[in-house]
């Protein structure tokens, strides 16, 4: 029997940080990434997605939850890498 749905368990991080802006001031925000990280790989995370360098992850926090979708709405909304056709 064909699968009509595909599913997943999906882990943010989300981590309380400092953020040094241009004038040398500090910012505190939350940050949430997708993953599993541990401190020095959300810090690297959130450097990356902030591309900002001088941004000090304090502490992290993990949230999970198994989603679900038709293949359908999969097909529909997904990034396409590579299309083949036969």
């Amino acid at each position: 029997m064909a699968r009509t749905s595909i599913s997943r368990t999906v882990v943010k991080t989300i981590c309380e940080v400092k953020i040094v802006d241009k004038n040398n001031d500090i910012n505190e925000a939350t940050i949430v990434v997708f993953g599993d990280y541990d401190i020095d790989g959300a810090q690297r995370a959130v450097r990356k997605k902030l591309k900002n360098e001088r941004v000090l992850v304090e502490s992290i926090k993990h949230e999970s939850f198994y989603g679900t979708m038709t293949l359908e709405d999969f097909a529909n909304n997904c990034t396409k890498k590579n299309r083949k056709e036969w």
